[in-house]
Order: C-alpha cells, then sequence, then structure tokens
C-alpha cells in the first residue's frame, strides 16, 4: 500500500507543493530500488531470529515510514525519507 500510496493524487502534489511529475514517480521507483536489496538481509533475519521478530521489525518500520511521510507538510524530502523507511520494512 505504501509503494504507490500518493501516485493516484499526483495532481494535487505537483500544484500543492510545485514538484514535477518525476519527483512524483520517482517516489515508486525509491521503494524498489531499496526493497530489492535489503530482502535478502531481511531474509537472514527471519531465519537468524525468526518469524515473530522478522515480521515485528518489518511491521514497526513500515509503519514509521508511513508517519514521516505525513510530514510532507513540512518538506516535500520527507516523502522519500519515509518511502526508503518503509521499503527497508
Amino acid at each position: 500500500m505504501c509503494w504507490i500510496s500518493l501516485q493516484p493524487c499526483a495532481g494535487a502534489l505537483k500544484n500543492g507543493y510545485g514538484v514535477s511529475n518525476t519527483a512524483i514517480a520517482s517516489i515508486s521507483v525509491v521503494y524498489m530500488a531499496v526493497f530489492v536489496p535489503v530482502n535478502f538481509p531481511s531474509n537472514y533475519v527471519i531465519e537468524f531470529y525468526g518469524l515473530k521478530i522478522g515480521v515485528l521489525v518489518g511491521i514497526f518500520l513500515t509503519v514509521a515510514g508511513m508517519w514521516i511521510k505525513c510530514l510532507i507538510n513540512y518538506n516535500f524530502w520527507f516523502v522519500y525519507v519515509g518511502q526508503t523507511v518503509a521499503a527497508i520494512g
């Protein structure tokens, strides 16, 4: 859900924050660029510490990333930071 959550309102974001369509489209690219390499260490955590710990860490990081994205009113770059944290989760 957090991977592409801002894409449907791209026009409003473009007008409201003065960013380009490329900047908005690159938000989903950031998620995929971070998610793929982090997938291997996360599999190690699940294997070494167990499924419960791995899922709890993933949930915490995803929720933290989405909360960081809520700071978009302060600066649009919080969206990129939140997307990166959510992708690590």
